[in-house]
């Protein structure tokens, strides 16, 4: 375990996000179903599950439950905590007191998640990966309930802070990756400052986190700080799944398009020959997504890509940002990307051939009509 996290304090204090003034009930209650939780898990692993799915068990198991078994037995430590109908035949008191703790309500549940993330910094590492699927269960489950969000932000983060696993962390920002998920400004400042630590270290999933910076929220827009770090991201960093992970349409619409949009056809002219997928990404945000007429004379030039996929995806763009009706498109130059989605393995040459001659095309109209079309309002 890399750090030991003091949550002896903390616990108490993430539930004063969720009720300024928590009454000791709520603090007691939440320490209790933690505690609950604990036990029953620990309670399971000493469960040993047989070799084999007997017919009986499997009779009352859910068929994905079933599907999970392998011929060493069942693949999850403390499978019958998640699914205690595997524990119906040897266990079947303990498969009720499992079963009770599932129907606890989500709003009791959530008291507990900061008792569990203290649980889940001193435990063993077999409970500690069963906490860690628990508190994402709970996390999950529990957005809509009243005045839970901040709770689940600050349980996550404090997580993330203080890492313990690169998969539990993969885990924890699972629960903050849903459009629905509102981020407070303090959340984003403290998540662009785990991604830079864990850009000093690697081996943890710092693009899944700029994924999640990323996400547009359905609630609000996120601070100027993230759309400048995303865009630091897009144009410098050393990742280029990371790269990708910054690019996107919705930061075009929600930040200075006049900043960002120079700043991503700047990335597509250094990608023509580098990174196939980052080239791809910004040819998707500013054409084919975004049809940005400043992004004509740019679209024109990955005609010219080293990667067959770029020049697919920079025809289709232009398409849509000059307005050109796909169904007046002659079939021998028609393109669809998909059939160059894996070029490094080969190309069709009815494929090939279409490519080539949308590329003749497009080349000629920019040289023919690319002037008069940037001096015109025809683009969207």
């Amino acid at each position: 375990m890399r750090y030991r996290m003091d949550f002896t304090v903390s616990a108490v204090s993430l539930l004063l996000v969720l009720n300024p003034a928590p009454s000791s009930g709520d603090v007691e209650q939440g320490q209790k179903i933690a505690n609950r939780a604990v036990s029953l898990i620990k309670r399971t692993l000493a469960v040993d599950l047989p070799k084999e799915l007997p017919e009986a068990l499997r009779a009352v198991l859910p068929v994905e439950a079933a599907h999970d078994y392998t011929d060493g037995g069942y693949k999850v430590p403390g499978a019958g905590f998640f699914e205690p109908a595997f524990l119906r035949i040897a266990e079947p008191q303990l498969s009720k007191e499992v079963e009770a703790f599932w129907r606890i309500a989500p709003s009791r549940k959530t008291l507990a998640l900061p008792f569990l993330a203290e649980s889940y910094t001193t435990e063993g590492h077999v409970v500690q990966g069963i906490l860690a699927e628990l508190i994402v269960e709970i996390a999950s489950d529990s957005f809509d309930v009243r005045g839970a969000a901040p709770v689940i932000e600050n349980t996550v983060l404090s997580l993330l802070e203080n890492s313990v696993s690169s998969d539990h962390d993969s885990r924890f920002l699972s629960v903050l990756e849903g459009t629905t998920v509102t981020i407070s400004d303090a959340g984003f400042a403290r998540l662009i400052r785990i991604a830079e630590e864990w850009s000093k270290e690697g081996g943890r999933p710092r693009c899944q986190l700029v994924r999640v910076l990323a996400v547009p929220s359905k609630s609000r827009n996120p601070p100027d700080a993230v759309h400048e770090y995303l865009m630091h991201v897009a144009e410098h960093d050393r990742d280029d799944e990371c790269r990708v992970a910054a690019i996107s349409l919705h930061e075009l619409q929600t930040y200075d398009s006049g900043i960002l949009l120079p700043v991503y056809l700047g990335v597509l002219r250094s990608e023509l020959c580098g990174d196939e997928a980052v080239a791809t990404r910004v040819v998707k945000a500013v054409g084919v997504w975004g049809r940005y007429r400043e992004a004509v004379p740019e679209l024109v030039l990955a005609l010219e890509s080293c990667h067959p996929l770029v020049r697919a995806m920079s025809v289709i763009a232009l398409e849509k940002t000059v307005g050109i009706d796909r169904k007046s498109v002659p079939e021998d130059r028609l393109v669809f990307n998909t059939d160059y989605d894996y070029a490094d393995k080969g190309i069709e040459a009815e494929a090939a051939q279409r490519l080539e001659r949308a590329v003749s095309w497009w080349k000629s109209w920019w040289d023919n009509e690319g002037d008069a079309f940037l001096a015109s309002e025809r683009a969207i």
